[in-house]
């Protein structure tokens, strides 16, 4: 309090008050200390004045006379009284103030009915420029580095929506990376950040409940008093909840679309997992159309699950990729396939720590890399890169992922099942040695022509040839001789039968041909032909063997009038061995009706 005597010998009193950002001054009414005061100024005023003295003398009774004592305590008494009486009144005006504010934002949020999260920014805008009188305002939303005006309102809204933030300068950063309300209301400051001279005050307020915001309300050419400051900071944090329900709620309708139609093409590839390229060309399709990646590739281990080859890829050359080799826990695909755990890089600087330099054939630095499991085997890795939008790539698409490369996973490891069941089974019936059919096959593609031959009324014939004088040939030539020239007749009777025959190699130097749909004298060219093409085919390469040719020996055998498959194979047994019986060379078939049962035609 500031206490002065003025020219009338009184005391005046001015009290001063502060309420935040505002000030006020109370002047108290005039006293004086002493009576013998007022008599000394009736004296002088009557002089100075031109007063009559008994005139002020008349007025001694309405004197108002405060010891000092009293007048201190009065003082405190009257502030006390003020000071309350301004409080609460000014509370009660911001709590009137608030009370509308608040009305005005539950009626608007609890009229939301748009699912459309740009619609829900358009009436955040419009609710602040018309509560808070704010000149101009808009909603910024981050894509890549830079916040891009999205809704935008005000008298500057063509200056603001030519704007973009740079998530690295120093304010934006703040309410970015810190999530902290942020004002810049010096002009040059702006200037100096790189904004139009229009632009005179800003305050950016993050909308987002995540680690990081993505969305930033920006109020600009207005300035806020601190309890429209604070308040407009915690209707942003309220908002920034109703934003993210709608914006997890699109990313979920969004990622249950994109699933619906994942599923439907992923059934379609449960067909094609016994075609591995069409199976791992449509994994890295689908999965680049899911991620809207413009580049993808499918990354699968070796026998020894040491190194990582790519099997397929979208977006790239295929035979640029084919050479590529990566080592477990080398690079990015590398250690993703030792760990386990998926990679996500939404950072230019973090890929460093995986890759040397940046390859100059991405379009932007962000990258995916996600391991196809089955319980605790990694079967594969999926690669993705260059989103259509240019943005990093985010956890809701890991969530649309997961799904994705659980069934990725199962029909990789479906698919190598399969073939390895192939492989054993091609195993189970081939012959190491030449590559043939074996005698299982045999037995079973025997029982099956038989069948086919009894149920349409076909004929079918059995030809069993024999390597004349093998066994002298191994002893003479060795067996890595032997084993050659068995190799050599398997290659030249695969090229003298018809396509549909069946060629198995039926024990030792024994070959035997199922020929479908074949009578006996149609089979018995086809047996010539092998015979005569063994005969002039091979040539003579040894040294100790007593004859200057290797021939086969052929009986053949027809259904039906060979009764059974047992009966088959007997026939075609005995005419092989009347054939070595008539000097070797030579084919013969079983003719049934004739008495002697065998006829001999020979072409030497």
């Amino acid at each position: 309090p500031y206490v002065v005597k003025g020219p009338t010998s009184q005391y005046h009193i001015f009290l001063p008050f502060h309420l935040h950002d505002k000030g006020f001054c109370v002047v108290v009414e005039a006293y004086y200390d002493r009576i013998d005061d007022f008599r000394d100024f009736c004296k002088r005023g009557s002089l100075d004045l031109g007063l009559r003295e008994t005139a002020l003398e008349s007025c001694i009774d309405k004197v108002l006379v405060i010891t000092e004592e009293e007048a201190k305590r009065k003082i405190e008494y009257v502030r006390s009284i003020i000071e309350n009486a301004l409080v609460l009144s000014c509370e009660k005006g911001e709590l009137d103030l608030q009370r509308q504010w608040s009305r005005a934002i539950m009626n608007l949020l609890s009229n939301i009915r748009t699912s459309d999260i740009r619609e829900t920014y358009r009436l955040i805008i419009d609710s602040i420029i018309f509560l808070f009188n704010v000149d101009t305002a808009a909603i910024f939303e981050l894509r890549d580095k830079y916040f891009y005006p999205e809704i935008y309102e005000g008298r500057q809204k063509g200056t603001v929506g030519a704007l973009r933030l740079n998530r690295d300068d120093k304010f934006v950063s703040n309410a970015h990376s810190h999530k902290k309300a942020v004002s810049i209301l010096d002009a040059h400051d702006l200037w100096c950040a790189g904004f139009p001279k229009d632009i005179v005050s800003l305050y950016l307020f993050p909308l987002s409940v995540e680690d990081r915001s993505s969305c930033l309300l920006g109020i600009f050419n207005t300035l806020l008093d601190r309890v429209t400051f604070e308040y407009i900071n915690k209707f942003c944090r309220m908002l920034s909840y109703i934003c993210e329900i709608q914006r997890r709620k699109d990313n979920y309708e969004r990622m249950v679309e994109s699933m619906s139609v994942a599923s439907l093409k992923m059934l379609n590839l449960y067909s094609s997992f016994s075609e591995p390229e069409v199976l791992f060309e449509g994994i890295v399709k689908e999965a680049s159309d899911l991620l809207r990646a413009e580049k993808c590739s499918l990354m699968l281990p070796d026998e020894k699950r040491e190194v990582l080859s790519v099997a397929a890829v979208t977006g790239s050359n295929m035979w640029l990729m084919e050479g590529i080799k990566v080592r477990k826990g080398e690079g990015i695909s590398g250690k993703v396939y030792e760990s386990g755990i998926p990679l996500f890089i939404d950072r230019e600087d973090k890929t460093e720590d995986y890759l040397p330099f940046r390859k100059p054939r991405y379009r932007t630095p962000y990258f995916a890399c996600i391991p196809l499991k089955m319980a605790d085997e990694v079967v594969g890795i999926l690669n993705l890169s260059d989103k259509a939008t240019g943005e990093p790539f985010s956890e809701e698409d890991l969530s649309m992922i997961a799904p994705f490369a659980h069934q990725a996973s199962l029909l990789l490891k479906l698919s190598f099942c399969y073939r390895m069941a192939e492989e054993m089974r091609e195993l189970s019936i081939t012959d190491p040695l030449t590559g043939l059919f074996n005698r299982r096959y045999f037995d079973i593609r025997i029982e099956e022509e038989y069948t086919r031959a009894k149920r349409y009324g076909l004929s079918f014939s059995l030809a069993i040839a024999d390597i004349d004088d093998f066994k002298l040939f191994n002893d003479t030539e060795g067996h890595m001789a032997g084993d050659f020239i068995l190799k050599e007749i398997a290659s030249i009777m695969t090229r003298s039968i018809r396509a549909n025959d069946i060629l198995v190699r039926f024990g030792g130097e024994e070959f035997a041909i199922i020929m479908p749909q074949i009578n006996k004298s149609e089979a018995f060219h086809v047996a010539e032909r092998v015979r005569e093409n063994v005969r002039n085919q091979i040539r003579s390469r040894w040294k100790n063997f007593p004859r200057d040719r290797i021939t086969v020996s052929i009986g053949i055998a027809t259904y039906p009038e060979c009764s059974d498959v047992e009966n088959l194979i007997r026939e075609a047994d005995k005419a092989l061995y009347a054939a070595k019986r008539a000097g070797k060379d030579v084919t013969i078939f079983r003719r049934e009706l004739e008495r002697k049962g065998i006829e001999r035609i020979n072409y030497i």
